[in-house]
This record gives structure tokens, sequence and C-alpha cells, in this order.
């Protein structure tokens, strides 16, 4: 169809093309606005950003290829910046002048943007700006981005340096923090476009507007792909339809359903007969954060007991943010990985399958997810029938069972440090291996401004995580909860759990560990710089933050490791708790509901129920070298007997009517 020219009396300066339903914006250059800069150009490898660390704080996850690129990005003395008023200008140099911002000033360029966005935005569903235009048009639509839940935006950008420029320049973080928000470096070509858009997840089609950020018009080889744009995202969306349908047939067709009973207990099920399970796919949202240990050694277990293993990386902080756009947004990624690695199960930490995949295919995929669940639920409750459910805290299976889950079982953690390392004498050091766990700042700020309206209710938390901080303390914090706040819906309870048990945690271990100071206190964990005051005696402990290769070296060769349970571990012990003894070290531990039957008290461990019983029973072990090599070769050998994770994934496995191939 012919392009259009559209006129409106409110905004003479929009330029349209409507194009098979389809409708894209630029601006025109209008006279000099009112503000007349005089500010100096400095070119980008000269100026100081304004804004890069607080959108670092969200791009070093997202887009980790181009933080790394940023030196060479920044280094551009052809792209040049002038300060006016708030705002600036901007443009490049290289060649013929071209203007990135303000060409036209800034004020008329700002106001044209804001009536094309006020035109576009009511009726849209997929916007495409092209150009940055330093963000500024991402600045207007913020105030309705948050609250549009449908609204995805894609910046399609070609030169990664003025794509930087808007970050220097420009808080992004609201859109950097949603799985809605799209950059895309790739060319406009009919085939990268069509390679992006079938990752996207976008629909809508009919929905898709085009917002030119640039003065110059569209090339003549761009406005037909921009056409086929509507085209494209109905397309991919049909071929991620049918991709999934023949992922669940050949899943079914290679599971076919078990014959034979089952009978279910408690904490058990047993089954009749067993499905096979050859190659397992980890569904993983704690790549680099310390939770990740568990997924790491449930997978190598399945390693070492010869199953085959893939692992698919989510970003968990937009995955918490908004999850249904993030499902879409993982969909193609994820259905890829699903097809050329066909698993038999896959297997989750925290998460159930609803926070991976589409309802939609949650109903034609019938492949087993195990969910293991340690101390605390995540905001996506809704069980199917085919989730697993592993907890490592007995007092959550009857909590799990109202919510929907079917036959949840209970199994302690294991231990994954088998191989004390040779040659190493004792330091003679008191070690603690571990994060205070304080809510991090950003977490303490958003949670207290949200709580701070509500008349006593930080002060009614704070005086709850002090009483549960203490080793004496035994509160089901679920419970606790439920007694003090009665009417709170699933994410106020998420929140309200996420800080009791944060705070305190660290109010816990950090009273704790000040009584160790005299006794040769070394501590390791990456959250303690933030958590102490800069004048904490504990500061003088710190030793920084300890790979994880490295640890089991250090449990081994400490005279006494400390373990401090976070007040979520009531009815089953962390997984530091066996890892100690199984390297062979010497473990004074605080103790749960029922610790001693997995080790020992006196011979495979020692456990404290006061402060001060930890700093004295520290002290005895630090004064009788005989009692600390007794403990060493007790709990090492209890541990390779009842608690690796070899024997638990066959014992996980068995439970649901599984069994690994052979």
């Amino acid at each position: 169809m012919r392009a259009s020219r559209v006129r409106d009396g409110n905004a003479l300066s929009q330029f349209g093309y409507r194009i098979q339903g389809l409708r894209t914006f630029r601006h025109l250059v209008s006279p000099m606005s009112h503000s007349s800069p005089t500010a100096p150009w400095i070119s980008l490898a000269d100026f100081v950003p304004r804004c890069l660390e607080l959108n670092l704080e969200y791009l070093r996850v997202t887009e980790p290829e181009f933080v790394r690129d940023i030196p060479r990005l920044k280094n551009r003395r052809d792209i040049l910046l002038q300060q006016t008023g708030e705002y600036f200008r901007c443009k490049i140099l290289s060649g013929a002048e071209r203007w990135v911002f303000g060409q036209s000033g800034v004020d008329a360029e700002i106001k044209r943007y804001e009536q094309a966005l006020s035109r576009i935005l009511p009726e849209c569903r997929n916007l495409f700006l092209m150009g940055s235009a330093l963000g500024y048009p991402l600045v207007w639509i913020r105030r309705y981005f948050p609250d549009n839940p449908t609204l995805r935006v894609v910046l399609r950008e070609p030169d990664p340096s003025v794509l930087l420029t808007a970050f220097c320049v420009t808080d992004l973080r609201a859109y950097l923090s949603s799985p809605r928000f799209f950059l895309y470096l790739g060319a406009w070509t009919h085939h990268d476009l069509e390679c992006f858009l079938s990752r996207a997840g976008l629909t809508a089609p009919e929905r898709t507007r085009v917002l030119i950020c640039s003065g110059d018009p569209p090339a003549p080889n761009i406005m037909p792909v921009i056409e086929k744009i509507p085209e494209m995202i109905h397309s991919a969306s049909q071929k991620t339809e049918q991709r999934w349908n023949r992922v669940a047939q050949r899943q079914a067709e290679r599971s076919p359903v078990r014959l034979g009973g089952t009978q279910r207990g408690l904490n058990d099920v047993v089954c009749m007969t067993s499905r096979v399970i050859r190659r397992i796919l980890f569904l993983n949202a704690w790549s680099a954060l310390p939770s990740g240990i568990h997924i790491h050694a449930i997978r190598e277990a399945c390693v070492r007991i010869g199953l085959e293993v893939s692992q698919f990386d989510v970003t968990r902080l937009l995955m918490e943010r908004e999850p249904e756009a993030y499902r879409s947004r993982i969909a193609a990624d994820l259905l890829d990985r699903m097809e050329s690695f066909q698993p038999d199960a896959l297997v989750s930490l925290g998460y159930n399958r609803l926070s991976f995949f589409q309802p939609e295919v949650c109903e034609c995929l019938r492949i087993p997810l195990f969910q293991y669940v340690t101390t605390i639920l995540y905001r996506r409750r809704d069980f199917l029938d085919t989730d697993r459910v592993i907890v490592a805290e007995r007092h959550l299976i009857e909590r799990l069972q109202r919510l929907g889950a079917q036959g949840p079982i209970f199994r302690s953690m294991a231990s994954d440090d088998l191989e004390p390392p040779q040659g190493l004498g004792e330091t003679g050091k008191v070690l603690f291996v571990g994060n205070s766990l304080a809510p991090d700042p950003n977490k303490r700020r958003r949670l207290e401004e949200k709580w701070r309206s509500r008349p006593g209710f930080l002060n009614s938390l704070n005086e709850m995580a002090e009483e549960i901080s203490h080793v004496e303390s035994k509160h089901n914090l679920y419970d606790m909860m439920r007694s003090h706040f009665q009417e709170i819906d699933d994410n106020e309870e998420y929140d309200i759990f996420d800080y009791l048990l944060c705070e305190g945690s660290a109010r816990r271990r950090i009273r704790i560990l000040e009584k160790l100071i005299p006794l040769g206190l070394e501590i390791y964990g990456g959250d303690w710089d933030y958590t102490l005051p800069g004048e904490h005696p504990l500061r003088a402990c710190l030793r920084g933050v300890l790979p994880p290769q490295q640890v089991p070296a250090m449990h081994h060769a400490a005279s006494v490791v400390v373990n401090i349970h976070s007040v979520g571990h009531l009815t089953g012990p962390n997984m530091r708790f066996f890892n100690i003894p199984g390297v062979g070290g010497v473990q004074v531990s605080d103790s749960g509901h029922g610790f001693d039957q997995y080790l020992a008290d006196g011979t495979e461990t020692l456990f404290f129920h006061s402060d001060e019983e930890c700093v004295e029973k520290v002290r005895r072990l630090l004064d009788h070298d005989e009692a600390r090599q007794q403990i060493r070769c007790a709990g090492r050998n209890r541990a390779l007997q009842d608690h690796t994770y070899d024997r638990w994934i066959t014992d996980v496995f068995s439970a649901f009517g599984y069994r690994p191939a052979d």
C-alpha cells in the first residue's frame, strides 16, 4: 500500500505512515526552540557519565556482553554531547554531521515525542523505537510503562556507542528491570528482524506501532521491512506454537503412562513400576548466586550416576519482577533446548513449572518437573499434577499440600564436598564461611518505603526479627506471620517472609560471631561489607569472598568451623551442615528439630543452643587436639555413609516412581 501523509491539528509536526494497519511516526525538524545552550560540546570519550552506574545495576545481569564492551564503545571522540538544562543535545561528526537528539532544540523535540506518543500508546501493544534519541522518548513513556503490563518496547539502535551514550545520560532502570523491554542492535533487514522477532515472544501484531526517533526519513530499503513487522510477529507466534506441540508429542511417545499402582504417605510415594530417566534439564535461576550450589550439587550427582544433563539459565531478577512477560521472553530459547536435548525430566530449585512455561504449554507438556524447595515458598504457588515437590524443611509439607502440591516429600540436604584436600595442616583458626544474609540496601530501601505508610508496621517487623534472631527461638516464620498479620496476599507474605528471614538471620550471625573474635575468627562472605557499620569490630575478621572451589580446603584446614543456620532452618539442616564433615572438618553448629539424627552430638559434630554455649564449645575444641581429630574422622564417615547427593538423587526418584537409567 502506498504511504499516505497524515495531518493532525493537535500535532502538525507529526509525519505518519499507515501501512496495512501499521502506523509509523517520525518528527519533522522545526525552528530552534527557546532553549539556547551555551555549554561546550564534550566527546563521549571525555564525558563523565551521570547515570551509567545506575543502569549497570541491571545491564550487568541482562546485557553482560554489552557491559564487557563498554571501554571500547566509550572511546568515541566523534560523538559529541552538549548540556542544555536537564537534557543533552547529541550529534555525530564522522563524515557528514548526523544528529542523535536536539537539532531543532531540546524543548521542541521533547514536545513532539510527547504529542506522538500520546496518540500511539493508548492503542499500542508493541512499540518499536527506531533510534535511541538518548533515551528521552523512554523518559516520557516511563509514566505509562510500569502500569501497562501488556506494552512491549523494542529499542533499535544500530550504533552501540550511541546506545551507551543514552545509558550515560538517562536513568533507564525502569526498562532494564523489565522483561517487556528489548534492545535490538541487529541490522534492519528482513532476515535479522525475523530472527529477533522469532525469539521476542511478541503478540497482538495488529497493535504494533513504530516511532522513528530521527530527523532523517527512513531509507527506501527500510520501509518494506517495517511494513512486514506485523506479519512476522504473527508468523513467529504460529511457528512457536507448532514447535511446542511437536515437543509435547515426542515426549509423550518416549514416556508412556506408567502402569501399576501407587501408595502415598505423608512423606513418601512408593510405586509398583518405575519410569526410567536418562536426560535431565536443569532450569537454573541461581547463576552466580549462593543458592546455585544446590543446583550444582544435584547436577553433578546426576552426572556421577551416569545421567545426561543440560542446564538452562534464567534471570531471576526479571522472572520475579514480571513472571508472565518473562515466560514469553524466554519461550523461544527454552523451546530450542527442549527440542535439541529432549529431556525426560526437569529439575528446578524453588520455582515451579508455571514459572518457566506458558500455561498452554504446561497443558500439553506432561514431562515431570522436580521442584526442590528449601526454606521459602516463592511467589508462584500454583501446582500441576506433573510437579514433584521435594522440601528441605519438613514443616513445609503441610503448607504445600494446602496450596495444591500433590504428595510433597521431605528429604534433607546432603554433602557435595567429599574429597578432603591432601597435605594441609590445621590453621589454628575459627572459620565462618557464608554471607550475613542481611537485606541488600536496595531491597531494604524498597520494602521500608513500601511499609512506612502503615503505622507501626516496620516497628512490629523489627521486633519480630529481633525475637527470631536468638538461637533459642524456634519460631516457624509462616505461623508467626499468620498470627501477626491476618490479611496478606501471597506477594505481601513473600516480601515479609524474605525480610524477616534476612534481617533475623543477619542479627543472629553478627551477634554470635562478635563473641568469637577473641578466638581467632576469620569470615569469608560476599555481603558483609555493606552489612557492617564502618567501625564494627567484625570488619577486622573479614577476608573477602571465597571462591567455591576453595571452600572444601578451608573447611578441612580450619581448627573449628562454625555453622550458623538462617532462621528459616527449623526442621532440616543447611548444606554446609553436611559439607563440613564431608571433607573432614570440625563443626560447631546451632541445632534445629531433629538435627541430631543426621550427625551425632559430641562425636560427629557439636551442637550449641545459646551464644554462650557456642563460645564455650569452640574454646574447648581449640584446647583438645584429640577431640578434634575424633570428630574429623567420625563426621566424615557418617557423611560418606548416609549423606551424599548420589544417594539423594536415587532416593528422590524412587519416592516418586522413577529410576535412573542403568
